[in-house]
């Protein structure tokens, strides 16, 4: 028998992936049937990618060179990006 702690039970790793760029979005199927919304592109691909990546790491998001390039200023209040 295995025991653990409440801890270790709820213990979930996850993974947040940001890519910049352009994709394509819509509604896939029929109406009244079977339908999905659903993304598509290279950069929806990178942002699997990347929070793939995240959930191993000890890092909880990750973002592509193009997301950080376009964070300038002030990003959250009181933070700023360097």
């Amino acid at each position: 028998m295995i025991v653990m702690s409440s801890d270790e039970r709820f213990k979930r790793k996850t993974g947040v992936g940001i890519a910049t760029g352009h994709m394509c979005t819509g509604i896939i199927g029929k109406p009244n049937f079977r339908s999905e919304y659903a993304l598509a592109g290279d950069v929806v691909n990178l942002a699997a990618r990347l929070a793939a990546a995240s959930e191993k790491g000890e890092n909880g998001v990750l973002c592509d060179e193009a997301t950080l390039q376009s964070l300038t200023g002030e990003v959250c209040k009181g933070r700023r990006y360097p």
